[in-house]
């Protein structure tokens, strides 16, 4: 049986490590409660002002919420410290092409397919960069299973996809996105790149 919102959030209180701010924000994301998300990582940002995954999180619900200066400050500072975290500038890309900031938007695009040419979406970033494709209409989601979901703009694109997935199995998954920890078996976090 999964934890319910109510005692991750008791777990937090008593222990607000950046790992179960993580969880706990993006149980709030899933549930559309983007300010809560929101707050939590703002909190945990102010223990731990260098936590790059709370970072990254923090700066895709922001880009999410349409607060492009807030994400930008966040995925710059990451992209800054680490040139080569995907997320981050995968963010980057798709925050420069929503200001309209197409230069910006190619270089980081140009380093993001040389560190990740397999990603399937490069495609998808390239067209909204040269305004082959509606801007924001939709956000593709692929999920480890080559699953993708369209989902509309500031929606909830776990909310389906997870829905018959077990907790540790849907951590895992963002885990390999690269800004989520994962448990390892021995209950400490395993190594994940940041």
């Amino acid at each position: 049986m999964s934890e319910s919102i109510d005692e991750l959030r008791e777990r937090w209180e008593a222990d607000p490590s950046p790992q179960l701010s993580l969880q706990l924000a993006e149980e709030y994301r899933r549930q559309n409660r983007r300010e809560e998300a929101v707050e939590i990582l703002t909190q945990a940002l102010e223990e731990h002002p260098d936590h790059m995954a709370a970072q990254v999180a923090l700066g895709r619900y922001r880009l999410e919420m349409g607060d492009l200066e807030g994400a930008r400050e966040l995925l710059e500072q990451v992209a800054q410290a680490d040139p080569t975290h995907l997320v981050a500038s995968k963010l980057l890309v798709t925050l420069y092409i929503e200001a309209g900031e197409k230069n910006q938007a190619r270089d980081r695009l140009d380093l993001y397919k040389l560190l990740n040419e397999s990603d399937p979406d490069i495609e998808a970033l390239e067209d909204r960069l040269e305004g082959r494709a509606k801007p924001s209409a939709t956000v593709v989601v692929r999920e480890a299973r080559d699953v993708v979901v369209e989902v509309p703009r500031n929606g909830d694109p776990f909310r389906d996809l997870w829905a018959d997935v077990d907790p540790s199995s849907y951590w895992e998954a963002l885990g390999a996105e690269g800004i989520f920890p994962v448990a390892g078996a021995s209950g400490g976090v395993a190594a994940v790149s940041y």
